[in-house]
């Protein structure tokens, strides 16, 4: 979690040092700018609205969950009020376990880009690199996942949000540069780009 940024950064870069320069920039505005925005604006409206009325209509019902159970019960209190609480549990468990498993899928292909030494994950790799990135996605999930489970089984979520908070400072000075770079191999390609239609032209 603290560093996924860094890595969807890496994808970024990634999509930009392909040759379809605009119509990949067009699709990364698209998918990861415009829709998250809209769904994020319906998202908060719907369950923020919802959560504020049943909070206030049955006394400050969430808050009291909020503070004896914490932050992860404050959901299923809010689910129980809604009807078909059994369904809409389920549902919502499984909406987290895919969100989950895709992104941990996307982290583990960027970090095993960022370990090699060979182009980029988003181009046509050898099959010698295809079974490199595969035993380095295998080594960087069981390494996340068994993280993971030891800090939450051991620490709880306090020990969770203490290390996002402590490895928050680097990763943050890491995004800058990062966010930097991907800046300037993306007007390198377009210089690039442009210098290839005017030599076509």
């Amino acid at each position: 979690m603290i560093f996924s940024d860094i890595v969807r950064i890496y994808y970024l870069v990634s999509l930009s040092r392909s040759a379809q320069l605009t119509s990949r920039l067009a699709r990364v505005v698209l998918f990861n700018l415009a829709l998250p925005a809209t769904f994020s604006i319906f998202w908060m409206s719907i369950f923020g609205g919802t959560a504020i009325h049943l909070d206030m209509a049955n006394n400050h019902a969430l808050a009291n969950a909020l503070s004896a159970q914490g932050p992860e019960g404050v959901i299923y209190t809010l689910l129980e009020f809604l009807p078909l609480f059994g369904i809409v549990g389920i549902l919502f468990l499984l909406t987290v376990f895919i969100s989950f498993v895709t992104a941990m899928d996307s982290n583990t292909l960027s970090i095993a880009g960022l370990c090699l030494k060979t182009d980029s994950t988003m181009s046509t790799p050898k099959v010698k690199q295809k079974k490199a990135e595969s035993h380095i996605k295998i080594f960087w999930g069981l390494l996340i996942g068994s993280l993971s489970f030891i800090m939450t089984s051991t620490t709880g979520i306090d020990g969770v949000r203490m290390l996002s908070n402590l490895g928050g400072v680097p990763g943050l000075f890491i995004l800058i540069l990062c966010a930097g770079v991907l800046v300037k191999l993306t007007f390198l390609k377009i210089v690039e780009v442009r210098q290839q239609r005017a030599r076509k032209g």
